[in-house]
C-alpha cells in the first residue's frame, strides 16, 4: 500500500472529524491486512526455503553417496581388471614356457631317443613269433641299458620319464599274455 503522505495530509484536512477517523480506521484496517498478507507471504517463503534447503540437502547427499559407490565399483573394477591382466599374463607365460618346452627334443644321440627307437623298430618290423625271440634277447640288453642310463641321468625330465614309460607300456603290448612267462624267466 503505496500512498503519498502529503496526499492524505491534505485530504484527511478537507474531511470532518467523523470522516477523518472513519478514514483512517479504514486506512488502519488496510494496513493491517496489508501487514497479516506479508507475514503470510514471508512466513510461506521462508517454509518454501526450509523446504528447497532440506531437498537440496537431500539430493547432495544422494549424489555424494552415488559418487561414493561409483568411486568403489570404480576402484574394484580396477582391482579386477589388474587380477585379469595378471592371471592373463601368467596364462601366457605359462603357455609359452608349455610351447617351448614342447619344441624342446633330445638329439638323436641321446641314449633315450635310441631305445625309444629300437622298440618302434621291433614294433613295425617283427611278427608275433619273431619279437617274442628278438624280446627275450634284446629286452634284458635294454633293460640294463636303461637302468645305466637313468643312473648317469639323476634328475630325468618329465618327457624322458615319458617316453620310458611308453616303451615299457610298448614291450608289455608286444609281449602280451606271454609277459608273465617271460617276466619271471629275463626280468629277475
Amino acid at each position: 500500500m503505496e500512498f503519498d503522505k502529503d496526499k492524505l495530509d491534505a485530504d484527511l484536512a478537507k474531511m470532518d472529524p467523523d470522516e477523518r477517523v472513519k478514514r483512517l480506521k479504514q486506512l488502519e484496517e488496510e494496513a493491517k491486512k496489508k501487514l497479516q498478507e506479508t507475514e503470510f507471504m514471508l512466513k510461506h517463503s521462508q517454509e518454501l526455503i526450509k523446504k528447497n534447503k532440506q531437498t537440496m540437502l537431500q539430493q547432495a547427499i544422494q549424489e555424494g553417496e552415488k559418487l561414493f559407490h561409483d568411486r568403489k565399483e570404480k576402484e574394484r573394477l580396477e582391482s579386477q581388471k589388474e587380477e585379469l591382466s595378471r592371471i592373463f599374463e601368467e596364462k601366457k607365460d605359462k603357455e609359452d614356457l608349455e610351447r617351448s618346452l614342447s619344441d624342446v627334443r633330445l638329439p638323436e644321440t641321446h641314449p633315450i631317443v635310441g631305445l625309444y627307437n629300437q622298440l618302434q623298430d621291433i614294433r613295425y618290423n617283427y611278427s608275433g613269433e619273431d619279437i617274442f625271440g628278438y624280446a627275450s634277447e634284446r629286452i634284458p640288453k635294454i633293460r640294463e641299458e636303461l637302468i645305466e642310463m637313468l643312473n648317469q641321468y639323476k634328475q630325468v625330465p618329465e618327457a624322458m620319464k615319458e617316453i620310458a614309460d611308453a616303451s615299457y607300456r610298448l614291450t608289455k603290448d608286444l609281449l602280451g599274455d606271454r609277459a608273465a612267462d617271460i617276466k619271471g624267466k629275463y626280468f629277475p
